[in-house]
């Protein structure tokens, strides 16, 4: 007689600390001051008042474990396969489900099965199957989930926090069940049906780590890579990164995840028009930006371009701005490089700092370490 599959345990992991919407939305105010945010919506639209978030230093395989841990005591004997189901993981090689075996010290075989938020469902679907074969008595199922790694709280606009408003209503947690054999016909999982409309894969994404990444064995140190991700025709989303150390991929997985671009807030003088002219721009132009400071994210230097009424570039300017994690004063002392079209009249044979006209246009932009990248972003000065 073939047999079914029932639940035969079950355990589940929260972690002790918790993030209110209202503390969630506050944070937001207070680092996109620029945005209206309305108060309370997060708990109005969702219900959602708190959501759990992990210790630091835990992994997705950690809040599995403590599940499992739970699921395990209530077993009714030893589990011969265990499958970890996650959107999240510890990496992309090896299997999330090797880590958490070795931490359980469980022997026996092991895969991941990975399909967004019905991963757990599905890991159902499949363990049912393999007992119902014959092939497996008692299967372990476990997940850790940890979306508060990927919460973005740097926002450009309005569209961008509607994009990202799921992330504000997640919670870090941990879940297994143990599945095993059933002579019983009429208990257990009667029955699994999924549907799947995949051409909208690209409205959930989480880049990194596959072949849709840049070919690392060609990127060169310091060489400047745009990772563009598409739909068809149309770019879903276009980052620059210059590569120096780590594999880019890697570098630009982790990165996005936690929102580590550093984000313009403001720039002094407000517009393009209102720098002084003739002077040398020392001390004249103070850019504020915002940066976080996960996976040890850091600045590097804040870049100033004018252009000429003809529309060649007139100047460009690259301040240092190593240890300068909110704003940057650009001044002669402290450039990396300038490129001037413009001799100066004062010290002959030299590129002057100095605005001598009216620039129709300019850009101001700030790079940051991350991962040991560069990871660039630019935006027109204000006229």
């Amino acid at each position: 007689m073939t047999p079914s599959s029932r639940v035969a345990a079950l355990g589940i992991h929260l972690p002790e600390r918790t993030r209110g919407t209202v503390e969630t939305e506050r944070e937001l105010r207070a680092r996109n001051p620029g945005l209206k945010l309305p108060t309370g919506l997060i708990a109005r639209m969702t219900g959602v008042e708190t959501v759990h978030i992990k210790p630091d230093d835990w992994q997705a395989s950690d809040l599995a474990v403590a599940a499992a841990r739970e699921a395990l005591e209530e077993s009714p004997g030893p589990v011969d396969l265990l499958l970890f189901a996650s959107a999240s993981q510890d990496l992309v090689e090896p299997a999330t489900s090797h880590i958490v075996a070795a931490k359980l010290g469980i022997d026996a075989p092991v895969m991941d099965v990975k399909n967004a938020c019905n991963s757990v469902l599905n890991a159902i679907e499949v363990g049912d199957a393999l007992i119902r074969s014959g092939q497996y008595r008692r299967v372990l199922i476990v997940s850790g989930e940890g979306p508060s790694v990927a919460v973005r709280w740097e926002l450009r606009d309005h569209t961008q926090f509607i994009s990202s408003f799921p992330g504000y209503t997640m919670s870090d947690g941990g879940a297994a069940v143990v599945l095993e054999a059933c002579s019983d016909a009429e208990a257990g999982i009667l029955e699994t049906r999924f549907r799947s409309v995949s051409r909208h894969w690209s409205i959930g994404t989480l880049p990194g780590g596959g072949t849709m990444c840049i070919d690392e064995t060609k990127t060169a140190p310091g060489k400047i890579y745009v990772w563009t991700l598409r739909s068809g025709s149309t770019a879903v989303s276009a980052f620059p990164f210059q590569t120096n150390a780590m594999p880019l991929s890697l570098a630009f997985v982790q990165a996005n995840q936690a929102s580590l671009f550093a984000t313009i807030t403001s720039v002094t003088p407000a517009k393009l028009s209102s720098i002084p002219v003739g002077e040398v721009l020392d001390n004249l132009v103070t850019f504020n930006y915002t940066l976080s400071d996960k996976y040890g994210a850091k600045m590097d230097n804040c870049s100033l371009g004018l252009v000429d009424p003809l529309g060649s570039v007139w100047l460009y300017a690259e301040q240092n701005a190593v240890s300068m994690e909110t704003a940057c004063t650009f001044n002669t002392k402290g450039l990396n490089s300038l490129l001037s079209y413009l001799p100066d009249p004062v010290a002959p044979g030299t590129s002057r700092f100095r605005i001598t006209g009216a620039p129709t246009m300019g850009y101001v932009g700030v790079t940051s370490i991350v991962l040991g990248n560069q990871a660039s972003s630019n935006q027109p000065y204000p006229n």
